[in-house]
């Protein structure tokens, strides 16, 4: 169903993501067109969707386009980015925002002087699932926080020129930051496997935030799909669990009857499935934050203070 009123979003990027934005970008009605350096490619998309097939100097000169979405090779992002805003478009770049911190700090002061949004593509902050857990995490009906746990395995796609850190993490480092309004980690320790290619295939993190135990494990080599969140608090267990293709059954709670000094016996605690009033379709909400941005000139939650602190992370990770 198409939601907005006007075509006011370009997409950089036709690739496999590049793709899914596109799709969900005219399914809101606000797409204006798409660019690619495959120019078939590029073409063929513009004509099925009836839309203008514009170069990429057009859009920047188009001034009824007010927003660009990147999709394109990371390695791209800041040349682009920055291109984007100096042409006075507001800008989504999907992660990582930048390969450094000096890049991504110079795109951020383009859109302070420019008052122009700049948003990174931390899919799961508008996950209803995870905005949910958040919500009851700060409640404190579960107390502090003691523990965290994400996961995140598939088989596939395997990159050459990223390493599965870069390419899986930083969903769960964004999640796992924002339970901590994004305060400061420390103790950073990674364990790295390499099985099919020259990079990391399957890594260990652990590291500390606000006191706080956290640990993700990511792996891009394994038969079993799994993408879930463990919180670990005074009194329950809360989890989300994204691959569960059941949208009743994507957010738990493990408290009836249950405190971690539970652990030190054998116990059986039951599982609460939580209700979630949700879509399903967390990049529409994505898209849409973006579209709301531009509207109210106000910064999304995954702006550049979220989206720099990711990659801090990524960077300090590469450096173990």
């Amino acid at each position: 169903m198409n939601t907005s009123s006007k075509r006011n979003i370009a997409v950089i990027g036709c690739g496999y993501w590049g793709k899914n934005l596109i799709r969900t970008t005219e399914e809101l009605g606000c797409l204006a067109t798409v660019v690619d350096k495959n120019l078939d490619l590029q073409k063929e998309i513009n004509n099925n969707f009836n839309l203008p097939n514009s170069g990429f100097e057009s859009v920047l000169a188009d001034n009824e386009i007010e927003g660009i979405i990147i999709a394109t090779s990371a390695d791209t992002h800041f040349e682009i980015g920055e291109k984007c805003l100096k042409n006075g478009k507001h800008v989504f770049i999907e992660k990582p925002i930048c390969l450094s911190i000096d890049d991504a700090e110079k795109l951020n002061a383009l859109s302070l002087k420019f008052k122009k949004i700049l948003m990174t593509g931390h899919l799961l902050q508008y996950h209803d699932h995870f905005i949910a857990l958040k919500k009851k995490i700060k409640s404190q009906e579960l107390g502090k926080i003691c523990k965290v746990k994400s996961v995140r395995k598939s088989l596939g796609i395997i990159r050459d020129y990223e390493d599965v850190i870069w390419s899986f993490s930083p969903h769960d480092l964004s999640m796992i930051f924002s339970l901590f309004e994004n305060k400061e980690f420390c103790n950073v320790e990674i364990k790295r496997q390499k099985y099919f290619s020259s990079n990391t295939d399957k890594a260990s993190i652990f590291f500390e935030i606000d006191g706080v135990q956290a640990e993700i494990e990511v792996d891009w080599t394994s038969v079993e799909k799994e993408q879930k969140l463990e919180v670990y608090c005074e009194r329950g267990i809360i989890v989300f669990n994204d691959a569960d293709k059941d949208i009743n059954k994507k957010l738990y709670l493990i408290s009836e009857n249950f405190s971690l000094e539970n652990l030190k016996t054998k116990t059986s605690p039951e599982i609460n499935f939580l209700t979630v009033s949700s879509d399903g379709n967390p990049l529409k909400n994505e898209c849409k934050a973006f579209l709301d941005a531009i509207k109210t000139n106000k910064n999304p939650v995954t702006d550049f203070c979220e989206s720099s602190h990711v990659l801090r992370f990524l960077i300090e990770a590469e450096r173990l």
